[in-house]
């Protein structure tokens, strides 16, 4: 069974979350840089996370400003959500993303399921994980979201 602290797992999760990403939203994607983060994470307005288990142990964020939820929410549905009906959206984007992840992970041989959704609304502190992998995603026309990997150990 792969560890987390195996680098081919590690990138074939970063690949994935990619792909799902490009996959699950049907626009242009530009990925920004990857950063490697310390200790503490901030999700300034929504976010959804998701844990990992399988081969891995680790926990997936999605994070961004509410309009832009809203307006991939739009794009993708053709209407526009707010309050509980866009976190909802957010939760579902998070278990699609993760879900695509798997898949891809899968055809990769690495073993991963994904845990339910957490919604995070507002400013958020995340602690208790050792190393986030981050990368800025800019949408076309829609804006920029933020895809994390917390990892419990590297």
């Amino acid at each position: 069974m792969a560890t987390v602290t195996s680098s081919n797992v590690i990138a074939e999760m970063l690949n994935g979350m990619v792909h799902g990403m490009s996959s699950v939203i049907p626009k242009l994607i530009t990925k920004g840089q990857l950063e490697r983060l310390e200790h503490a994470l901030t999700q300034l307005e929504i976010g959804v996370l998701i844990g990992i288990t399988g081969d891995s142990h680790s926990r997936m964020i999605i994070e961004g400003k509410l309009e832009a939820f809203s307006s991939l929410a739009n794009h993708m549905f053709g209407m526009s959500l707010e309050g509980e009906m866009l976190e909802s959206f957010v939760g579902e984007l998070g278990n699609m993303v993760g879900g695509s992840m798997c898949t891809y992970a899968s055809n990769q041989g690495i073993f991963l399921d994904i845990t339910h959704p957490t919604v995070l609304v507002g400013k958020t502190r995340l602690t208790g994980f050792q190393t986030a992998l981050s990368m800025p995603m800019l949408i076309e026309s829609i804006g920029d979201l933020r895809v994390s990997l917390l990892l419990e150990a590297v």
